[in-house]
């Protein structure tokens, strides 16, 4: 048996990050709410049912393809991939099997307690902390130890890469690094925080603008005249360019034509 799946020529998003060190927070910003979008949907209890991914991580993230802003940012299209430990569920189910990547495991799926969908949003978590700074939020060299660091959930922001990180992000990753899972934001509350769709709203806006000025400058290209405009107080003239028309103001009092 032979399955085809969509093409991801970028590869793995543990790959783009290794390469830049860290993602902005504008750049992190798009990933996690299209990394949330993508949960949201898994966790939608459709016919009382619902999936969870249970290992979620950088090499399980696709990008399809990327983009340069005009900002100069990082605009990737990502997919969620590998669900070979998901599981789907009726609405109200736990589970208790450990399974995963250690780094980026729950507490209560460490402690093989009961746990559910929010799992996946822990792990959001991690992958979003690592994002802007390039590491993981818990770090040791032996496993028990690292299991010990996630149960405690003591964040640390100390690293110099954080002076440049909004106080917003740190509180999103606060909400999503809940030790306990019941206190932990969903992953349609991640997608109303106001650290995304205040920033989703100004690139709207954003966008907007440049489309208006596209649009002047369409209108600019679609002027026709022979020679010398003229105005009230000032006189323009016309310069032939390559992409079309560009009309500049001229102090000039002589008139040339065409």
């Amino acid at each position: 048996m032979y399955l085809v799946m969509e093409l991801c020529e970028d590869g793995e998003l543990k790959k783009i990050l290794h390469s830049k060190g860290h993602f902005t927070e504008n750049e992190t910003r798009h990933i996690i709410q299209s990394l949330a979008s993508a949960i949201a949907y898994l966790h939608k209890k459709e016919y009382l049912h619902y999936i969870v991914h249970r290992d979620l991580k950088l090499e399980n993230i696709l990008v399809k393809s990327s983009d340069i802003d005009e900002a100069n940012e990082m605009k990737l299209n990502i997919k969620v991939t590998d669900f070979g430990l998901a599981v789907q569920k009726a609405g109200g189910s736990v589970f208790q099997s450990i399974c995963g990547t250690p780094i980026y495991m729950a507490p209560e799926v460490i402690s093989a307690h009961d746990y559910s969908q929010q799992c996946d949003i822990w792990s959001i978590g991690v992958i979003m902390y690592m994002l802007l700074c390039g590491e993981p939020p818990f770090i040791a060299s032996l496993e028990e130890k690292l299991f010990e660091l996630i149960r405690k959930g003591d964040l640390c922001f100390k690293n110099t890469v954080w002076e440049t990180v909004s106080e917003a992000a740190k509180q999103v990753l606060r909400l999503l690094l809940r030790v306990d899972p019941a206190h932990r934001i969903t992953a349609n509350e991640l997608l109303d925080n106001q650290w995304i769709t205040v920033r989703c709203c100004i690139a709207s806006v954003q966008s907007s603008r440049v489309k208006k000025k596209r649009k002047e400058k369409k209108n600019k290209k679609q002027v026709t005249c022979r020679g010398l405009i003229q105005s009230p107080k000032i006189h323009w003239h016309v310069l032939f360019v390559s992409h079309g028309l560009l009309i500049s103001p001229i102090t000039s009092k002589k008139l040339y034509t065409a």
